[in-house]
């Protein structure tokens, strides 16, 4: 056994030792130890942080993941919330650190994917984060449309979005809000593509957020049912 090995099998007795300790105690929801054990993992196991290798945070996540369900059996939601976020921000860079050694482009893409829910929804564990995300998205896109239509004009050519003639600037971030949440265009028509690519771009962004909700929903059913 190599030195590497013998201190990453030590590593791991240790995690073990942390995790048995808590499953092994009767008294196990009395003890602040539970609320410190992701941080004990994470000293032992990733000592350099989610900066570490692809190794450690796999070894990481496993330990993490079993953290975790204890935590919510205690009924500690805050610790295990705290676990959960840590646990997929290790997930992330597992995949970033896999993909570009092993060249695998897929599980680079996923860890995009990990990064997006992140930003936009924390995880599926922020609703407020998700309705920030979303008014942020309506107002960029409704000043994009603001922004073009005044380049045209000011180039002496018909506005992209004719909005009813209406010549409002309100106008035009309610149609970055339906088409945001896809509740139709009845008075709406486009005089170029330009509009039609930015309002579904606009659109498939908004189905994204969609996907982010429903992930928030689920999660906090689930926990609601285990509870």
């Amino acid at each position: 056994m190599t030195e590497k090995d013998q201190t990453t099998t030590q590593e791991q007795a240790a995690a073990n030792q942390i995790l048995d300790a808590l499953e092994g105690s009767a008294i196990a929801a009395q003890h602040e130890d539970v609320k410190r054990a992701l941080s004990q993992l994470m000293a032992i196991l990733l000592p350099e942080g989610l900066h570490a290798g692809a190794e450690r945070l796999y070894t990481f996540t496993l330990y993490a993941e079993r953290l975790r369900a204890w935590q919510v059996r205690l009924g500690h939601r805050e610790a295990a919330r705290k676990t959960y976020i840590t646990l997929m921000k290790a997930r992330r860079r597992w995949l970033v650190r896999e993909g570009l050694a092993s060249g695998r482009l897929g599980l680079v893409i996923r860890s995009w994917f990990y990064a997006l829910a992140g930003l936009l929804w924390g995880y599926g564990e922020s609703l407020s984060r998700w309705f920030v995300s979303s008014f942020v998205m309506v107002y960029i896109f409704g000043f994009i449309f603001i922004l073009v239509d005044y380049l045209k004009v000011n180039a002496h050519q018909s506005p992209v979005f004719d909005i009813n003639n209406s010549g409002t600037v309100g106008m035009y971030f309610y149609l970055s809000l339906i088409a945001f949440f896809d509740i139709g265009f009845r008075s709406i028509s486009f005089d170029d593509f330009t509009g039609l690519w930015l309002i579904d771009l606009e659109f498939m962004l908004g189905k994204i957020m969609l996907m982010g909700l429903l992930a928030i929903i689920i999660r906090k059913f689930v926990k609601q049912t285990c509870a």
